[in-house]
Order: structure tokens, then sequence, then C-alpha cells
């Protein structure tokens, strides 16, 4: 899945992680590195919750290694909803 427009790697949170939903949901991970630098920059359970569940549908250990990896710069109660899943 291309955008093509960059919507990607676009400054509007809510719609880059929008798109980032659909991608998942047509189990895509063709941006996974800007899917990644979205995941490391924002730590809102808005955006992280279902983009998570969406990654670990694909691929459940790619979840888990990302989440290990911006883990620190999320909020505590983030960290523990997305844990629980």
């Amino acid at each position: 899945l291309s955008d093509g427009i960059g919507l990607a790697s676009g400054y509007n949170a809510d719609i880059t992680s929008d798109f980032f939903e659909i991608m998942l949901k047509c189990k895509k991970l063709d941006k996974e590195k800007e899917l990644d630098d979205f995941l490391g920059s924002f730590g809102r359970n808005k955006y992280l919750k279902p983009l998570y569940v969406g990654i670990a549908k694909i691929d459940k250990p790619k979840a888990m290694a990302i989440f290990a990896k911006h883990k620190a710069g999320y909020h505590p109660i983030s960290v523990a909803a997305i844990e629980k899943l």
C-alpha cells in the first residue's frame, strides 16, 4: 500500500494514524519504518492501541519488539494498557 502523497509521514497525527490503521487492516507493513517512527513520536493511547493491535495481528513478535523499543517514552498508563493487549 503506497499512499503516494506522504500520508505516512505527515504532520497531522490523526490522519497519519488513520492511514496506518487502514494499512494494517489491509495486512500491509509497507511503511514499516514510518510506522515505527510514528509509534516512537506519539504516546497517546488513542494512537498506540489500535496500531499495536494491527501490527500484532500481522506479526506479533514485531509488535512486541517495536513496543519494547519505544516503551520507555510512553506514559505509564499507555504502557499498562498496551501490555494488557
